[in-house]
Parts: C-alpha cells; sequence; structure tokens
C-alpha cells in the first residue's frame, strides 16, 4: 500500500475514534446527494452523461484550536461515457477506487487543522489530504495551478470538483498588514486525461492538445503512445515547496509567490519512426510521449 494511502487510513482511522467519543466535543456531518446529466442536442442525440453523486462531509472540533475534517464521494456512473473503457490505473488518484465499471469511491480531503494565536500573528496549519488554491478568479485558474486536475470530463465540473486534492502541509501566517504562507508537497499527483473511447476524449484534431501526427500514404495515422516515467512519491527528489507573501497598499492586493515542483500536466512530444507493414513497406510511426518537467516559478 502507498505511502499516502497508509496516512489517509490512519488520519481516517483517527477521525473516527475522535467521532466515536466526542460526547464532550462540537461535530457537524453533512450529507449531499446530486444527479448531473446531460443530453446531446446535436446527432447523435445520446445521454453525454448521467452521474450521481453521494457526498460525507465530517467535521470534528476535538479543542478551541484543533479540529480533524473528512469529505468523501461515492460516484454512480451508469451510462459510462464519462469513464467508457476501464480507466487507466496509472492516472487514478491515489486514494479513489473503482468499486465496479459503473460505481467510484473517492476520500477526497482528510486533514488536521491548527489554529492559535502568537503575539499579534494568528497561525493556521493545516495537515494531510487538501486543496490548495492560491488566488481567486472568474473562471479562470491563473494562481490556481498547486493541485493537479480531473480532465476526464474536460472543464465542465467545478474547481471544487476537478481539482485533485494532494497530502502535504500548509502553514499560514497573518499579520495585521501581512501575510505569509509556506507549502510542503511530498506527494505527486498527475492529471487525469481522458479515456480515448471517452465523451470528453481529447481531439487530436484540435491545435495545442496533442502534437500532430503525421498521416500515412495508405491513409489515417500510425501512432505509438507511450507514457514516461511517473515522477516518484514521497521523496527528496520530487518533493514539492512553495512560498507567498501577501500585503495591501493603495488599496490594491499585492502577492509575491515561489513554486517548485514537478509540472502535473505532461508535456506531449512526438517524433517519427520507420515501420516495415507488410505489403506497404516502410511507413512513418508516430511515437506519443508524455513526460512531467519540474516547473520554477516566480510571480
Amino acid at each position: 500500500m502507498p505511502l499516502a494511502q497508509r496516512i489517509a487510513w490512519a488520519l481516517l482511522g483517527a477521525t473516527l475514534s475522535f467521532a466515536a467519543q466526542a460526547s464532550g466535543q462540537s461535530w457537524q456531518l453533512i450529507t449531499t446527494l446530486d444527479n448531473d446529466t446531460a443530453w446531446r442536442t446535436r446527432s447523435p442525440r445520446v445521454i453525454q452523461k448521467s452521474q450521481s453523486r453521494l457526498w460525507l462531509d465530517l467535521e470534528l472540533e476535538l479543542t478551541p484550536t484543533l479540529g480533524i475534517r473528512g469529505i468523501g464521494r461515492a460516484v454512480w456512473d451508469p451510462v459510462r461515457r464519462i469513464w467508457s473503457s476501464d480507466p487507466i490505473v496509472d492516472q487514478k488518484a491515489v486514494e479513489r477506487w473503482q468499486v465496479s465499471s459503473e460505481l467510484e469511491v473517492e476520500l477526497r480531503e482528510l486533514y488536521v487543522d491548527w489554529r492559535d494565536r502568537v503575539g499579534g500573528a494568528r497561525l493556521d496549519l493545516r495537515v494531510g489530504k487538501q486543496q490548495i488554491v492560491w488566488g481567486h478568479s472568474f473562471g479562470l485558474r491563473v494562481l490556481d495551478f498547486v493541485d493537479p486536475r480531473d480532465f476526464r470530463e474536460f472543464v465542465l465540473e467545478p474547481f471544487v470538483e476537478s481539482r485533485i486534492p494532494t497530502t502535504g502541509a500548509r502553514l499560514e501566517v497573518t499579520l495585521p498588514r501581512f501575510s505569509f504562507e509556506a507549502i510542503v508537497i511530498p506527494d505527486f499527483e498527475s492529471d487525469v486525461i481522458p479515456d480515448p473511447t471517452s465523451e470528453f476524449a481529447l481531439d487530436q484534431q484540435l491545435p495545442g492538445f496533442l502534437p500532430p501526427l503525421f498521416e500515412v500514404p495508405a491513409g489515417g495515422f500510425l501512432a505509438d503512445v507511450r507514457g514516461s516515467d511517473t515522477p516518484d512519491d514521497w521523496s527528496l527528489d520530487t518533493l514539492g515547496f512553495g512560498f507567498r507573501g501577501a500585503t495591501v497598499a493603495g488599496g490594491f492586493d499585492l502577492a509575491l509567490y515561489y513554486w517548485d515542483r514537478y509540472d502535473s500536466r505532461p508535456a506531449f512530444s512526438r517524433r517519427l519512426r520507420s515501420v516495415n507493414v507488410p505489403g506497404l513497406g516502410v511507413l512513418p510511426l508516430n511515437e506519443i510521449r508524455a513526460e512531467h518537467f519540474r516547473v520554477r516559478s516566480l510571480g
């Protein structure tokens, strides 16, 4: 079992244990059931998707400064136009389980919160599986690049659902005129790309999504898709970290950040090789590779 899963299960066990003894503590459980169904208006007119989601959100306040929160969901997808064929195991988030071809269960978030005041500063420390968002904007993700994304529904899902939470630690220090934030993420998660046969698969004809393919004289394309080795989890070589400072000057919000981590978004490249096809002779073969590179950002 990967280390991230062991930590998640340990936190979940601690949460349930505390909840069982929470007669003197404050806690709440929020349950939500929703359905999302779409119908294609152009031919072929079929149901594009039909998913029912059950959300469980448990929040437990142990002390005035310490709390635990866990969020999980179960997704029933009888139409199977999102997942299509069996999902690619290598691209599944760590705490996401395919119970059957129609049912998926996921531990979305599970973290411990500690908050207190030291002198004139407020300290907020969050450790565990969580969503980390830098900056807010409407319909854009300019600074929201810390968490990887699930593109199985392309860009249709709300940001809070399309993000893939990662396991890490985040410390925020808030002063009257200044705030500072530090993040450490030992866990690596890759973006989830749609299955090539699913409803929202990336179209190779759309410029910029995939490298262009060379069409062979016989018609069509010859392609060999090769995924690169995913960066290791929980190692010093792939450790991600970042810092962010913010203040208000002259009525404007000003922030400076530094981010250093392997990019969760793979970069696609193509090269041509020659292969001998019986009856057709030597033909060009498109070799497609997806690679993750370390990105260092300052802005």
